[in-house]
């Protein structure tokens, strides 16, 4: 869960994997170049716009101003060398062959509005993890997305005030949605964060 914004990230790969991981680095906001001797399909058809490719070889000056680098070749010496190379340079590295050959993992996630779903299989298998996310999403009501939203639009409000905060996204507030529609909600919290001013030192 890195705020990848403006990141400058690297990702040493042109294969199936290579391409995942630089979409997903793309969609959270860094900045992403693929370096790879040969591109996928799956590569070429990232936008040049999200990802730029250069079809080369891995060099030791494609670290420089990188914050983080993905290692996802079908070499485990070429991985382990740009890992290495990394580390040195002091930036962090995800290796897709092994978990535990970096500094973190890339969990399988999925956007709902603006709740995040994520599993991690701990390594031992990710293909099981984006089947359980998939299975997680599913299980995400259409009324979550509606319930956060209006909920993020009146934290400012109530900030310093932990048991009205919790109010906002509660079984009551969750139920009125369902039951009632959103302009109920929009009333319910509105309601809330005026009683709850109201009745602090400074209301």
């Amino acid at each position: 869960m890195l705020n990848l914004s403006g990141w400058c990230c690297l990702v040493v790969g042109g294969g199936g994997v290579a391409a995942r991981r630089a979409g997903t680095l793309a969609q959270a906001g860094a900045a992403v170049t693929m370096v790879a001797p040969v591109m996928s399909a799956d590569a070429t058809a990232l936008s040049s716009e999200a990802v730029n490719r250069e079809e080369r070889a891995f060099a030791d000056g494609d670290l420089a101003g990188v914050r983080l680098v993905v290692v996802a070749t079908d070499d485990a010496a070429v991985n382990a060398r740009v890992a290495d190379r990394a580390a040195a340079a002091g930036v962090l590295v995800n290796r897709a062959d092994r978990g535990d050959g970096g500094d973190l993992t890339l969990m399988a996630a999925r956007r709902v509005g603006p709740l995040t779903v994520a599993v991690d299989s701990g390594g031992a298998s990710p293909a099981a993890a984006r089947t359980l996310v998939e299975t997680a999403r599913d299980a995400v009501g259409p009324e979550w997305p509606v319930l956060l939203e209006e909920a993020a639009a009146r934290r400012a409000a109530l900030r310093g005030r932990p048991d009205a905060l919790r109010r906002l996204t509660d079984a009551a507030a969750l139920d009125i949605l369902q039951r009632c529609g959103r302009a109920a909600l929009a009333g319910h919290l509105d309601t809330l964060v005026a009683e709850s001013v109201a009745r602090s030192p400074a209301g």
